[in-house]
């Protein structure tokens, strides 16, 4: 069996409830990862258009790539990944 990932853009695809959710079961106490979430999720975005900046928005999913933490949750997002497509596989799904 073999199974192709497609890992385009996966910074920009990783839902916040994920990460979350794996950040907790890597066994990360609370308060950390609510520090962790708020980084991701308390950013703003503007964008030059023709010379003028666009009005600030919030992004709604996703980790920006250059930022410290990002390359820590892709790595645990890739454990759990594989954690879940082995169960499924030992299940016989």
């Amino acid at each position: 069996m073999a199974i192709k990932i497609d890992l385009e853009k996966a910074y920009d695809r990783l839902r916040w409830p994920f990460i979350c959710e794996t950040l907790l079961e890597a066994r990360l106490p609370q308060m950390m990862v609510d520090v962790i979430l708020n980084c991701i999720s308390l950013t703003s975005f503007g964008i030059l258009w023709r010379g003028e900046r666009t009005e600030a928005f919030t992004p709604s999913r996703g980790v920006r790539q250059g930022d410290p933490l990002s390359p820590y949750i892709f790595v645990l997002r890739m454990e759990r990944l594989n954690q879940i497509i082995e169960a499924v596989v030992g299940r016989g799904d």
